[in-house]
């Protein structure tokens, strides 16, 4: 039998009882052994959700977990946030983290490429199908103004499964770390290309 609470966060007296509903982030941590559904915390903060709570008194276990950073628990909007035109006049904020569904025991480390995948009651026609996440990455051109172009090796965000088609869709994402915010003029004249495909 799986324990049914956290080790690092124990289910105990004095932290299992909240005075307010929205004390909730210094509550135990909740586990998850399934499919974590779009509008659980943390993954609603990728769908632009963002939950009324107080200040913590501990860093959150979510943080500790890698899968979010303290800042983007209450901020009004991540960094990387989109938004994406889904139908007619309907409009959703998202971001590439709101793919990850998994457990947040497992969510917190990348996946690298080579990891077997079995997919169990996907197809109508097959009780099992399995493949390999590629290894192959993409590279991408960063040119800001007035500088060389820096190429950054992009990092596997998600897999997109459309069983459907049968099609597994990599959706891979690169980073410049500079030294300060670009304006908004400069941030537009930013040159970025795919240089392999």
């Amino acid at each position: 039998m799986p324990a049914l609470e956290d080790p690092e966060s124990p289910v105990a007296p004095e932290t299992i009882v909240r005075q307010e509903a929205d004390d909730w982030l210094d509550a135990p941590f909740p586990p998850l052994f399934g499919w974590m559904e779009p509008i659980v915390f943390p993954r609603c903060r990728f769908f632009g959700g963002r939950p009324s709570h107080r200040p913590w008194r501990v860093v959150p276990r979510e943080c500790e977990l890698g899968v979010l950073k303290p800042n983007e628990i209450g901020s009004l909007r991540l960094a990387h946030q989109v938004e994406v035109v889904v139908g007619s006049g309907m409009t959703i904020v998202i971001e590439s983290r709101a793919f990850s569904a998994g457990a947040l025991g497992l969510s917190n480390n990348r996946l690298l490429g080579g990891e077997p995948v079995v997919l169990r009651g996907f197809f109508h026609d097959a009780h099992e199908s399995t493949f390999v996440v590629p290894r192959y990455r993409t590279v991408v051109g960063i040119t800001p103004p007035g500088c060389p172009r820096f190429d950054k090796p992009s990092t596997l965000s998600a897999l997109l499964i459309d069983a459907d088609a049968r099609v597994v869709t990599t959706v891979e994402q690169s980073m410049l770390e500079v030294a300060a915010p670009y304006p908004d003029t400069e941030l537009r004249a930013v040159r970025v290309e795919v240089l392999n495909r």
